[in-house]
């Protein structure tokens, strides 16, 4: 592809399905050859070290702050790896793109780091739950615990604020990261 063409396929993929995060909270981003994956299938990939890799596409101060069990800046991605992809943290600049775009396997994590912290480091159930929604939320508690979280069974519904205070509440209930 020329020079001339390839921002505007680019530009195409984006259009076609993809979209950008703000700051360091995430939304899905799917480009046309790509798919969205849950953050519990990330975490059981990761726990059963099946192969593939994890980059987080925030700028270096954000993955020094909290980054996922393994995850690697674009600018350590070796391109010619072909192995799955999963990527993370977008922020405003899609300007990166343009180094997955040619990867055959690229997924976007659904709703990145803050669906980690909620549904990994402090996944919670109302005690109210049914006898399918607990034993659900038992076998995610015991992956919960793997990466250092700590289920909870409450009726209260966890509002977090920012990333600085979510990671400020997780450190101050042992949840390991």
């Amino acid at each position: 592809m020329n020079g001339l063409a390839r921002p505007a396929a680019i530009a195409a993929l984006v259009s076609a399905g993809a979209a950008a995060t703000v700051g360091d909270f995430d939304r899905p981003v799917q480009l046309a050859h790509s798919a969205p994956i849950d953050v519990y299938d990330v975490a059981t990939m990761l726990r059963d070290r099946v192969p593939f890799t994890l980059l987080d596409a925030r700028p270096a101060g954000a993955r020094a702050r909290f980054a996922l069990p393994g995850a690697i800046g674009l600018d350590e991605w070796d391109r010619a790896d072909d192995q799955p992809v999963v990527v993370y943290g977008f922020e405003g600049d899609n300007s990166w793109l343009e180094s997955i775009a040619d990867h055959p396997d690229v997924r976007f994590l659904a709703h990145g780091t803050r669906r980690w912290m909620e549904a990994i480091l402090s996944p919670t159930i109302d005690p109210s739950a049914t006898e399918k929604e607990l034993a659900r939320f038992r076998d995610r508690s015991a992956l919960s615990r793997y990466f250092g979280g700590v289920p909870r069974f409450t009726a209260e519904t966890v509002v977090w604020t920012s990333e600085d205070d979510t990671l400020a509440e997780l450190q101050q209930r042992g949840c390991g990261f």
